[in-house]
């Protein structure tokens, strides 16, 4: 509740929480479905590929069956389990069972509808997607009520009925009034599964009986009723009704005493002899890489044979890892064909993979398409070889352990530039490479053609270059070995392989999770069988895969910035554009959200792209312990340059590394670092921020050094500012971002508020004394301790209609609740003049309402000679009937599920109207903007009355007195709902100078202090609550002060003071 201060009279605003709602909504508790799994413990910011995305309402997959057999809401398919990252969740075992046994399914109902449950089940691989004949074949056999006593349907034995709310008895109730149900059921006898897709399935009854309710022998409490008919058709998605929903839950059924042993593959395993002679398995790689130095291009091939022979002591080797999959890159494959790493899979009888300590470990893992040369094959050699002069060497090698016989060739071929060229750099000009396609010439420009591509090129798609390498190819074996040596000649350029343009790709890609499949640019694939062991088929978010060399990232880091600078999402996340909280350095970029990736990890690119040896660093690259060529210890910078197309130079960022933020954030990354301390901003040089744009407040932060800091406070703790302060809470009571008010739009508003002020009124910032910078960030703190109980945990911008009359609410409630007028919040005599005048024919309806099952509809004005009078909401009225004739739908705002208008008599509200001619100013804003006075206000110094007469104006085109509902309508000036309530916040609180107690006094004893006590806010929530700081006032004690308090010491806590 609010008080806004006016003349002679103080302005009661009253926000309601939610009210529970009354929608039939279930879900799958034990066990766990996904969707249910993903609301437990929700992870709203930081999470990897393996944390599901957050969800807040589990109880709501009402669409599904033929377009989700897991369920779906809104864009999230748990067909295709979402996880934090933005790609597809791996598969979490929730139960282990035995085959035949039976087991128990627990049920939550939010809201009561009658029906019956349904469970099914079909063995799955991960990533794969069920299909309902696959659930149909294998329904699981009711067998018994644990809760209610429902009884066995001999026509429906997959059927478990639920009582009505009367059963005698009562039924059994969980948190927030929810319904609970305990089944048990028995799997089919022939099922089992190392991953088990169990299908939970509910269909009500309230709206018409599916087929079958006339025969069964109902119990006592159960029937739902006569006049309920029977439903003829069942929407084969949910869309309609009966209203239906879909949970799967992932579990695994073994054989009898099979839950009890580790799911993966023991450490030490017993070891039977093969039954069969087994052939011999044979296989080669290949791998090539150019290193150029000085003058001198040296291309390296290695060429390594494998060659398998059955091994008494492990079971049978395929090949494969299982049936049919490699493993990833650095997995082994285990003696019983499971991909992983460690000891159980790359230890004895290891068939594929980093195989280490067993007699058939020497074996070479296949190279991915398009990467460096493989590292992971194993290999014994004496000596070394540097290459430090341009000849040509040869180094071969072979070494035999057990039964395996690995051979391994190298050839290395030395190309020499003419000394009649200019001296050769390995770059461009001074630091730069030149784009795909372009040659860089022999005096460091960058073009195409023979003057850049022809003699003494650079680098690049060079042509026509006088070079003649040799080339000596040599193989051999140890032991008793045979060598045979040929010489050829060849000629050899050094390229940059031309790619083309830009394209966007979004084809599904192999990898281990949505990240690395998308950021590796792994192969395309159509089905989870498409990948190797331990990866799956994820669809990616677009990228230039395909456009670009493909990256090799060393020891990949997921970055925690989520915005950055570019001219496209798919560009600033490539590219790695600048960090950013709002705008951007170079002309063109945006400051756009990205999706995951890894920038800032380091990487290598490869794909016909040359890699200069010259560098002011450089080590040599190593992906694994091996070393690829046995004896050449080769220089590669370990950070290697990156080429970038030729486009729009201001808009591409000149290093693979990204800039450093332009303000100290908080990031969140495994071991991250805490925010700096206020007392470090003050004495350290203000954090410079982005070029401000002088005609706007808004991009202008603030020149005092205090207030400087202050920003940067604010800026450091940004993420927990949007995700821990800004939440509002969902009819299912859970917490989320709120989707109104957001950290960017409350910078923007505090900004407009310091810089330029209503009424000559200015939001305190601090000041330049010892403790000034945390006088600003306490006076933030308490005005946001304030909104967070008004509206931002409700998610209103809008004043709500909660005012009843008799248990009915209104609907001139717009022209004031409690018995107020807000049409009648004049001015003072002095400031008359600023006032709006009331236009009788202006028509709005508000932007936000309540949300809870029946809520009243947003709030409306208009002329009488519209609406001569009004009459009620109805809350309980049912309007979602599609089976009626005619069909009736909610339509009167979005997510309306029950309530409707009642205009059959008039029905004033607690100050006697019936009508709304010119009820246009209710509340609105973060704390509520209300009556004419105030809206006159802001029009006066910041809306068009300001620019009309002469003064400055920051919205020139926005008559807040013509339409006030700019405040919460606005897309493009999201901070007004902002500006709003700290306009409150400057004239009730920051001036509030009564009885001795003075705000800003207040303020600064409790810092001075130590930060102590809750007498300070205790006070601020009287003012704002109840219009004084000692209440009980005239209208009583505080609402809500114990949940103000809260809020003030959980903002003071994100902002670490």
């Amino acid at each position: 509740m609010i008080f806004i201060k006016s003349t002679n009279r103080i302005a009661v605003i009253i926000l309601t929480a939610n009210l529970p709602g009354g929608e039939s909504h279930g879900y799958l508790k034990s066990p766990r479905s996904r969707n249910y799994h993903a609301s437990v413990n929700p992870v709203w910011y930081g999470g990897t590929a393996t944390t599901p995305a957050p969800e807040s309402c589990p109880h709501c997959l009402n669409i599904g069956g033929s377009v989700a057999r897991c369920g779906k809401i809104d864009n999230r398919n748990y067909d295709y389990p979402p996880n934090a990252v933005g790609g597809v969740l791996p598969p979490i075992i929730q139960a282990c069972y035995e085959q035949g046994s039976i087991i128990d399914i627990e049920s939550v109902l939010t809201a009561h509808h009658k029906g019956h449950f349904e469970v099914k089940a079909c063995p799955i691989t991960p990533g794969q997607v069920a299909t309902q004949a696959c659930f149909d074949s294998n329904p699981l056999a009711f067998v018994e009520d644990m809760f209610y006593g429902a009884t066995f349907d001999p026509l429906y034995p997959e059927r478990a009925y639920i009582p009505r709310t009367d059963f005698p008895g009562g039924m059994k109730t969980g948190p927030g009034g929810t319904y609970l149900f305990h089944h048990r059921y028995k799997l089919p006898d022939g099922l089992r599964g190392d991953l088990i897709l169990l299908q939970w399935y509910y269909i009500t009854a309230n709206s018409c009986k599916p087929k079958g309710y006339d025969t069964y022998a109902w119990p006592n409490g159960f029937y739902p009723g006569d006049s309920i008919p029977i439903c003829q058709i069942i929407p084969p998605d949910g869309r309609g009704v009966p209203e239906q929903f879909w949970n799967c839950a992932e579990v695994e059924i073994k054989v009898a005493n099979g839950c009890g042993a580790s799911s993966s593959p023991p450490a030490v395993l017993p070891s039977p002899k093969p039954t069969i002679s087994l052939p011999t398995v044979t296989s080669t790689t290949t791998s090539t890489v150019a290193i150029t130095s000085g003058a001198t291009t040296t291309t390296i091939s290695s060429t390594t044979t494998t060659t398998k022979y059955p091994n008494s002591n492990c079971a049978a080797y395929t090949g494969v890892c299982g049936r049919d999959k490699i493993c990833a890159n650095g997995m082994c494959c285990s003696q019983w064909g499971y991909c992983g790493t460690g000891e159980a899979y790359c230890g004895m009888c290891c068939q594929s993979g980093n195989c280490f300590g067993s007699p058939t470990s020497l074996r070479p893992t296949p190279s991915p398409t398009n990467l460096l040369p493989s590292t992971t094959s194993t290999s014994s050699t004496s000596g070394s070889t540097t290459l430090s002069n341009p000849t040509s060497t040869t180094s071969t090698l072979a070494s035999t352990t057990g039964a395996t016989m690995t051979t391994t060739s190298s050839t290395i071929t030395t190309t020499t530039k003419t000394p009649n060229c200019a001296s050769y750099t390995g770059l461009c000009g001074r630091d730069k490479l030149c784009a795909y396609g372009m040659c860089c010439s022999q005096w460091g420009y960058c073009g195409t053609g023979d003057a850049y591509c022809g003699t003494c090129c650079q680098s690049g798609n060079c042509i026509g270059n006088p070079n003649t390498p040799s080339t000596t190819s040599t193989s051999s074996t140890s032991g008793s070995s045979t060598t045979t040596a040929t010489s050829s000649t060849t000629t050899t350029t050094t390229t940059s392989s031309f790619i083309g343009e830009l394209v966007l790709n979004s084809s599904a890609r192999c990898g281990t999770s949505e990240l690395d499949a998308r950021e590796h640019c792994k192969n395309v694939c159509s089905t989870n069988s498409d990948c190797e062991g331990g990866e799956f088929c994820w669809v990616v978010h677009k990228n230039y895969c395909g456009s670009l060399p493909q990256r090799v990232y060393q020891n990949p880091i997921q970055s925690s910035v989520i915005t950055r600078c570019g001219v496209s999402e798919e560009m600033a996340r490539t590219f790695c554009g600048e960090p950013c909280s709002w705008q951007c350095s170079k002309p063109g970029d945006s400051c756009i959200a990205v999706h995951s990736n890894y920038c800032g990890s380091s990487y290598t690119e490869v794909g016909g792209v040359t890699t200069p040896a010259t560098t002011t660093s450089s080590t040599a690259v190593t992906t694994s312990n091996a070393t690829p060529f046995a004896g050449i210890t080769t220089s590669i910078p370990s950070t290697m340059p990156t080429l970038r197309p030729s486009l729009n130079p201001a808009a591409m960022p000149t290093t693979q590394s990204p800039t450093q933020p332009l303000i100290t954030s908080k990031p969140t990354p495994p071991g991250g670092t805490t925010a700096p301390s206020p007392t470090q901003l003050l004495s350290a040089k203000p954090t410079t921020l982005p070029s401000p744009r002088t005609s706007s407040p808004i991009d202008s932060p603030p020149a005092n050094s205090v207030a400087a800091a202050v920003e940067a406070v604010l800026e450091a703790n940004k993420d927990d500012i949007d995700n821990k302060i800004l939440l509002s809470q969902e009819p299912s009571m859970q917490w989320v971002p709120s989707t109104i008010y957001r950290y960017k739009d409350l910078l923007d508003g505090l900004r407009v508020m310091y810089n330029n002020g209503v009424a000559n009124k200015y939001f305190f910032l601090g000041e330049d004394t010892p403790n000034g910078h945390l006088y600003g960030l306490v006076n933030i703190a308490a005005f946001l301790a304030q909104s967070m109980k008004e509206t931002i945990q409700y998610n209103a911008c809008d004043e709500n209609s909660w005012d009843r009359i008799n248990g009915k609410y209104p609907l001139s409630n717009s022209c004031g609740q409690l018995g107020q007028s807000y049409q009648d919040y004049k001015c003072s005599e002095s400031d008359s003049y600023m006032e709006c005048e009331v236009n009788k024919d202006m028509e709005i309806t508000a932007t936000t309402n309540a949300k809870w099952y029946g809520a009243p509809a947003p709030l409306f004005c208009g002329p009488k000679t519209k609406y001569p009078f009004t009459g009620i909401w109805d809350y309980i009225k049912e309007c979602n009937k599609p089976w009626a004739m005619p069909p009736e739908f909610c339509t009167v705002y979005p997510g309306q599920k029950a309530g409707g208008f009642d205009n059959s008599s008039p029905f004033p509200n607690s100050a006697g109207r019936t009508d709304v001619e010119g009820c246009c100013f209710w509340g609105r804003g973060v704390i509520q903007t209300t009556g004419v006075c105030n809206f006159g206000k802001l029009n006066y110094y910041l809306g068009k009355r300001a620019h009309d007469e002469g003064r400055d104006s920051r919205y020139p085109n926005i008559n807040f007195c013509e339409t006030p509902d700019a405040i919460c309508a606005s897309e493009e000036h999201k901070e007004l709902k902002w500006i709003a309530g700290m306009f409150y916040w400057v004239e009730s609180v920051q001036s509030y100078n009564v009885g001795g107690w003075n705000y800003i006094t207040e303020l600064k004893k409790f810092v001075d202090n130590g930060m102590s006590g809750t007498s300070f806010i205790d006070s601020v929530s009287g003012i704002v609550n109840r219009g004084c700081h000692n209440p009980p006032c005239v209208t009583g004690d505080v609402d809500g002060k114990w949940e103000r308090s809260s809020n003030f010491v959980k903002v003071l806590t994100v902002f670490d003071i």
